[in-house]
């Protein structure tokens, strides 16, 4: 399956932004854009649970950064987070902070997020004058833990083979977050969502590991590196370089338990 999120340039980003905007209604002929992935480098307010509690993805990318690379000689000038640097890439390490715009009538097919990582973001609000109700997101949400073992290897199998077009034949309903301004979302790895912009919404945040949970993260991983079509990113560059810190670590963990 190809990969539905691209990297484009700034300029072209605000005209699709500029032309989807000016229209009264939503037009299939200048859709409402979803920018993912916008670097965000200056988010420094994490949640103080995810500080205290999620810093092993910042200690991978810490080690990545002492990992020397040949320079390939391609530069980037785009909205998206940045891939690679002269000398590493760092398409994991621009994950650790980032935002999203999107507009209203925005819709994201099903998807787990890259890396099996906790996604922590909040809904931030457009003007200083922004009143309750005026910055609306729904977060639709299926956590495959909460159903039988049974019952999990049917859902993944249908979400396997039809990934972002899936259309989940569940019993009982699907859960939906109601985020508005001021809301953090804390998601944990694995969870597949599909995201529904009900106004134009900014939301700030950032991707994290934590130990505890490192081994759900890695299954999580693996199966997105295997069924591609059940995320909206590519595999990462820096994949390498993050399982070659972990291997040591990890060894360590084993000697000590």
């Amino acid at each position: 399956s190809d990969i539905s999120v691209e990297n484009i340039e700034m300029q072209d980003a605000l005209i699709l932004w500029k032309n989807a905007d000016s229209l009264p209604e939503i037009c299939a002929r200048s859709p409402p854009v979803n920018f993912l992935n916008i670097s965000n480098p200056r988010f420094t307010c994490w949640p103080e649970g995810i500080t205290k509690h999620y810093g092993l993805l910042r200690k991978a990318v810490g080690y990545c950064e002492s990992v020397k690379y040949n320079h390939n000689g391609n530069k980037e000038i785009n909205i998206g987070k940045p891939t690679s640097l002269p000398f590493s890439p760092v398409d994991i390490q621009k994950c650790l902070e980032f935002s999203i715009a999107a507009q209203r009538g925005a819709v994201s097919g099903w998807h787990m997020d890259q890396n099996g990582v906790t996604t922590f973001l909040t809904l931030e609000r457009n003007t200083c004058n922004s009143e309750p109700g005026d910055e609306v997101k729904y977060w639709p949400v299926i956590a495959t833990d909460h159903y039988r073992v049974d019952e999990q290897g049917i859902l993944l199998d249908e979400f396997k083979k039809y990934g972002e077009q899936w259309r989940p034949t569940l019993q009982g309903k699907i859960p939906i977050i109601a985020l508005v301004c001021g809301d953090t979302l804390i998601q944990p790895p694995g969870t597949i969502h599909a995201p529904i912009t009900l106004t134009n919404c900014k939301m700030t945040g950032g991707m994290a590991w934590r130990e505890q949970d490192l081994k759900q993260s890695l299954e999580k991983w693996l199966f997105l590196g295997d069924n591609e079509g059940c995320t909206n990113e590519p595999l990462p560059q820096q994949t390498s370089e993050i399982i070659n810190y972990l291997q040591p670590w990890r060894g360590a963990k084993a000697a000590v338990a």
